[in-house]
């Protein structure tokens, strides 16, 4: 019964500890269309910033706004 309670703390305690340390790394993909396109390795939110409308009107810019508006 020991050994049984012993190997199930272990184990919690070997589950607890890992979680947190998991983490993703991305990195942004080269874009054939576009060189110059901004690329944010790590965005906050979804919600478009100020900053990032600017940033992305120059692409808006470079493919004409007859193909922009036409997606």
């Amino acid at each position: 019964m020991k050994t049984r309670l012993l190997i199930i703390l272990v184990i919690t305690g070997m589950i607890i500890f890992i979680m947190p340390n998991q983490f993703a790394d991305a990195r942004c993909a080269p874009n054939p269309d576009w060189s110059l396109a901004p690329c944010y390795d790590e965005q906050i939110s979804s919600i478009p910033t100020d900053k990032d409308k600017s940033t992305w009107a120059k692409y808006y810019d470079y493919k004409g706004a007859e193909f922009m508006e036409s997606k």
